[in-house]
C-alpha cells in the first residue's frame, strides 16, 4: 500500500523519526531535562496515534489506540528519567519481539522463511541454492533481532542508563545497516550468480514485508 501523504506530512514524520532517538539519548543524559521530556512524548505519542488512525484497519485499531494513549498517560505521569526510559525501552522491545516472532513462525514446517519470500517476490523464479541460503539469512536475522532484546534487557538491568541510551537509541539504525551491508557482502561469497536488488527493489521490500508475514498468509502464497 502507498502512502497518500503531501510532501511535507511525510518529510516531517521522516524527520521525527530519524531526530527522536538522537534527542532522547541526549534528554536521558542529562539529569534535569525539565519539559522537554514530555513535548517529545508527546510528539512521539501524536505521531503513533495518527500512524495507527490511518493505516491498522479493522477491529484493531480501536483497541490499538486506545492501548497507545493509555501507555503515553501513564509516562506522562510517571517520573520524567523514568517516562523516558519506557517511551525509548517499550517501542524498541515490541518491534524486535513482533519482528522475532514473523521471522521465527515463517522458519517453521510448511512455511516460507520470511527472505526466501522476498527474494521470490522481487527476483520471481529462485534456485534451490538460493532458498537455501535466504532460509540461513532467516535464522541470522532471527539471531539479530534476538541479540536486539537481549543486550537492551541486559544493559538496562546491569549498565549506566547512558550505555543502555547509546545502544537502543544512537547505535539501533547503524547495527541494522552493518547487518544488511554484512549480509550483501557474503552473499557473493556463498551464492553462485547471487541476486542483488536495487535501490527501487529495496524499497519494495518494505511493501512486500506485509505478505511476509506467516501469520496472515499461508507457505507459498502471496
Amino acid at each position: 500500500m502507498v502512502w497518500h501523504l503531501p510532501v511535507s506530512a511525510k518529510a516531517f514524520s521522516i524527520l521525527i523519526v530519524a531526530v527522536s532517538p538522537f534527542v532522547m539519548h541526549f534528554l536521558l543524559l542529562n539529569p534535569e531535562p525539565g519539559i522537554a521530556v514530555y513535548s517529545l512524548i508527546l510528539m512521539q505519542a501524536g505521531l503513533a496515534l495518527w500512524l495507527i488512525g490511518t493505516r491498522l484497519q479493522g477491529p484493531y485499531r480501536p483497541a490499538a489506540l486506545i492501548g497507545l494513549a493509555g501507555f503515553a498517560l501513564a509516562i506522562w505521569f510517571l517520573h520524567r528519567r523514568s517516562g523516558l526510559i519506557l517511551a525509548s525501552a517499550v517501542p524498541h522491545a515490541l518491534v524486535y519481539l513482533g519482528l522475532l516472532a514473523i521471522f521465527g513462525a515463517s522458519l517453521l514446517r510448511g512455511r516460507e522463511p520470511v527472505v526466501t519470500y522476498l527474494a521470490r517476490r522481487i527476483h520471481g523464479s529462485i534456485t534451490p541454492s538460493t532458498i537455501r541460503y535466504t532460509r540461513q539469512v532467516t535464522v541470522a536475522w532471527c539471531v539479530f533481532f534476538f541479540l536486539q532484546i537481549s543486550g537492551s534487557a541486559i544493559l538496562i538491568l546491569f549498565a549506566p542508563v547512558a550505555w543502555w541510551s547509546m545502544f537502543v537509541n544512537i547505535l539501533n539504525a547503524p547495527l541494522l545497516v552493518l547487518m544488511f551491508a554484512v549480509e550483501r557482502l557474503i552473499r557473493p561469497l556463498l551464492l553462485v550468480d547471487a541476486p542483488h536488488e536495487s535501490v527501487a527493489e529495496m524499497r519494495d521490500m518494505i511493501v512486500h514485508m506485509k505478505g511476509a508475514n506467516p501469520f496472515t498468509r499461508r507457505a507459498g502464497l502471496s
